[in-house]
């Protein structure tokens, strides 16, 4: 039989170790990576001419949220994250492949972060990046809805709407 000092010095332990473990981390503590990897174009931002232009309103975008994530919060998702990523996958409903956006990554980098006690706990030091790639996910995705990527008869042989104008920007904002 164990003896009270020895289980009150287990429990003790065991509460330390579970409180260190969801320690709450602060998002400002990734915003001079994102910042850097923002100012930066990186290998996988597509170089057409609507892959610079999604880039540079994604660099606002951070630059007005002082370079912090939009989809983590600390370590985990966000409502935001979640509803994203179910909109991502509903693509092939407007004759999107959702492997265009990488859903498939993000499913499993999520999966993989899972912990019994505290849910989804992603790696810090991919947070940034991860970060600002759910955001140029949603930015395509939104320039492909809006016909800014296809013609629309690529998508339906019967559709002829035009490509409509749209500050993704202000989209953007009100999505995180």
């Amino acid at each position: 039989m164990r003896s009270p000092r020895v289980l009150a010095a287990s429990v003790v332990l065991f509460a330390g170790m579970v409180v260190g473990c969801g320690q709450r981390v602060d998002n400002e503590t990734y915003a001079p990576l994102i910042r850097r990897l923002a100012l930066a174009q990186p290998a996988w931002v597509d170089r057409s001419p609507l892959g610079v232009r999604l880039w540079k309103v994604e660099q606002r975008f951070y630059e007005s949220r002082k370079f912090l994530p939009a989809w983590v919060d600390g370590v985990k998702t966000t409502p935001q994250w979640k509803d994203l990523i179910q909109q991502l996958k509903y693509s092939p409903v407007h004759g999107i492949d959702p492997a265009r956006y990488q859903v498939a990554a993000f499913e499993q980098l999520r999966e993989q972060s899972q912990t019994s006690l505290h849910g989804t706990q992603f790696p810090g030091e991919q947070v940034p990046e991860l970060d600002l790639r759910m955001t140029y996910a949603y930015l395509q995705y939104a320039a492909d809805l809006l016909g800014w990527t296809h013609s629309p008869r690529e998508v339906h042989e019967h559709w002829l709407a035009d490509a409509k104008k749209e500050d993704l920007a202000a989209r953007l904002t009100q999505a995180s």
